[in-house]
């Protein structure tokens, strides 16, 4: 929806559109969706989502370098090690520092290196996380940890409903990795559920690890990057390029211009959109925002800029998700306001 108004709810959209396409999306998030007109409908534990989402943000800027986050040194001196340590406990941990679980005493402190401790620490809290012995019943879901032993750990990045599982992992070998297992085998022999919190709908801060201090060439050469990794996870789930992909320097070009949130515009393509599959025909071929307004842009930059320029104007006071979203999807049922939040926090997290 947007500024113009909630002429056309998202639900109508979805139903008007629902028979054109269906659009299924897994995004790296460890949740199943389907975009359809704009509402993705998420069918995944909520509560590993976010360290999944850190996890494949970091998988994916190393692939994107080349560097593949190659000796885990950001890992490990973030741990407090001056010198190399085997690092997947290390990566882990990180991940979850940047989700607030270890300040918030949800994982075990900073400076945990050894699987056997980070084992003994959910083994003397057993109110912080549930264990799994690897025989073949239990399916892993999204933000457990696997565990070889006392040998090697990693993040599940998702469960695939047929006894079959992906991860995460720092130092494997050396390096992050990305990995596809079977349950019951492969060398794993538990893994820790842990006591993750619900989440309140929209408490995700924007602007959040974003500096405007730098230049605008080096603003986008952070961003551009960050956002077309992100529509790129999108194409490999579509099975075809969205409209939206490759536009990363545009969308960090209009943000560091207007002072927004990069990652808030191609966040709301998505949930409006799927990215530019379906616009809203009636307000422009290039509205990929459900602004629900005369939208006359003439190509993909053009449209970009306007959004944010339009999320610069008319948003600029709110600090979280939850209160936008209020706003860019007035006229909803609240059901369906914290499910668009909900899904923009997501997108948001793994960019």
């Amino acid at each position: 929806m947007g500024e113009g108004a909630s002429t056309f709810p998202i639900s109508a959209k979805a139903a008007a559109l629902l028979a054109a396409l269906l659009l299924p999306a897994m995004l790296s998030l460890g949740v199943a969706g389907a975009v359809a007109g704009g509402m993705a409908q998420a069918a995944a534990g909520a509560g590993g989502d976010q360290i999944v989402a850190v996890a494949r943000a970091e998988y994916d800027r190393g692939e994107a370098d080349g560097t593949h986050n190659a000796g885990g040194q950001k890992y490990w001196s973030w741990s407090g090690f001056g010198s190399r340590v085997e690092w997947c406990v290390c990566f882990v941990e990180w991940c979850a520092g940047q989700c607030g679980l270890v300040e918030s005493g949800l994982f075990p402190p900073q400076g945990t290196a050894s699987c056997s401790s980070v084992i003994a620490w959910f083994q003397e809290h057993p109110e912080k996380g549930t264990f799994h012995d690897n025989d073949g019943s239990y399916e892993p879901k999204a933000g457990d940890l696997a565990l070889n032993g006392t040998e090697h750990i990693g993040i599940v990045e998702r469960g695939n409903g047929d006894k079959t599982f992906t991860t995460l992992e720092g130092n494997s070998p050396d390096k992050t990795s990305n990995w596809a297992y079977t349950c019951g085998g492969s060398g794993w022999t538990m893994f820790i559920t842990p006591a993750y919190p619900a989440g309140a709908m929209g408490s995700g801060a924007l602007m959040e690890g974003v500096d405007f201090t730098m230049t605008e060439a080096a603003f986008v050469r952070e961003w551009g990057p960050r956002i077309d990794a992100f529509y790129e996870r999108y194409n490999q789930a579509a099975g075809t390029a969205v409209p939206l992909s490759g536009y990363g320097d545009d969308f960090a070009r209009s943000a560091y211009r207007h002072k927004v949130d990069p990652r808030l515009s191609p966040a709301i393509s998505i949930n409006e959109s799927g990215g530019g599959r379906v616009c809203w025909q009636r307000y422009g071929a290039y509205d990929a925002w459900g602004w629900a307004a005369d939208f006359p842009a003439a190509n993909w930059p053009d449209a970009i800029e306007m959004h944010v320029e339009g999320l610069a104007r008319g948003y600029s006071e709110f600090t979280d998700v939850g209160s936008l979203a209020h706003k860019y999807a007035s006229g909803e049922p609240e059901e369906n306001i914290q499910e668009w939040a909900r899904h923009l926090e997501e997108y948001m997290a793994s960019m």
